[in-house]
C-alpha cells in the first residue's frame, strides 16, 4: 500500500493542510452487508475523512464545498455540537472526523451521506473495541437512513442496522417489503441472507460470502 501526503487548501478557511492520500486500493472479496469493504480498503476507513488543521473542517474532500453556503458552514463548525465532537475523549480522532463530516451532511439533508458517515465511525469504535460507542454510533446511523429517500439500498442498510442492534421484529418486517421489490441481483441476495440470519436472530456482522451457505 502506496501512501502519499498532499497539500490541501480547505475550502472554509483557506489555510493548507497536509491530507493522506493511499494509493489506487481494491476491495478483495464481497463487501460487509452494512458495506463494510473487504481488505485492504477495510483498514482504509481512517483515512476517508480528513480534518483541516487550522479550523476544524472535517470532510472527505477539504478543498471542496460540502453541499452548504459557506457562512453556514462556517456557524456549525463554532456550534457547540461541532466543537464538542471534534474533541470527544471516547472516540479516536478518525471516529470523530466522521462523525463531524455527519453533522455538515446533515446539516445539507444529505441524510444517507450522514448516515454512511456514522457508520463508518461504528466501524473504527469496532476495530477499536469500543462497544457501547460503536452500538450508540449505529443507532444515529439508523436514524439518519431513515430520514433518507425510501430507495431500496437505503432499506436494505435499515434492515442491516435494525438486525445489529437486534430489533428483530423491526428488521423482519422492513426486509420482507424490501423482499417485495423489484432488486438488484446483489441486492436480492443480500435481502434473502437477512431473511436467514434475522431468523435466526443472529446480529453479528456477516457479508455475503460469509453467509452463501446459509441462503
Amino acid at each position: 500500500m502506496s501512501i502519499e501526503f498532499e497539500s490541501v487548501a480547505c475550502y472554509l478557511c483557506g489555510e493548507e493542510t497536509d491530507v493522506r492520500r493511499l494509493g489506487q486500493l481494491q476491495a478483495q472479496g464481497p463487501s460487509d452487508l452494512d458495506g463494510r469493504p473487504g481488505p485492504p480498503l477495510r483498514t482504509a476507513i481512517c483515512d476517508e475523512v480528513q480534518r483541516c488543521s487550522t479550523c476544524g473542517f472535517c470532510s472527505p474532500d477539504l478543498g471542496n464545498s460540502p453541499g452548504l453556503p459557506r457562512e453556514q458552514a462556517r456557524q456549525l463548525l463554532e456550534s457547540p455540537g461541532y466543537q464538542g465532537q471534534l474533541v470527544n475523549p471516547r472516540l479516536n480522532s478518525a471516529a470523530n472526523n466522521n462523525l463531524c463530516w455527519a453533522l455538515i451532511c446533515r446539516e445539507a439533508r444529505r441524510y444517507e451521506a450522514a448516515g454512511q458517515a456514522v457508520l463508518r465511525a461504528a466501524w473504527l469504535c469496532d476495530d477499536g473495541g469500543a462497544v457501547q460507542a460503536a452500538r450508540w454510533c449505529r443507532e444515529r446511523a439508523l436514524e439518519l437512513y431513515l430520514q433518507a429517500p425510501s430507495l431500496p439500498a437505503v432499506q436494505a442498510m435499515q434492515v442491516e442496522l435494525l438486525r445489529r442492534l437486534g430489533r428483530f421484529e423491526a428488521a423482519r418486517t422492513t426486509n420482507e417489503s424490501l423482499l417485495k421489490q423489484r432488486l438488484s441481483a446483489e441486492l436480492s441476495r443480500a435481502a434473502r441472507l437477512q431473511k436467514t440470519l434475522i431468523q435466526n436472530q443472529d446480529s453479528g456482522s456477516a457479508s455475503l460470502a460469509t453467509g452463501s451457505n446459509a441462503m
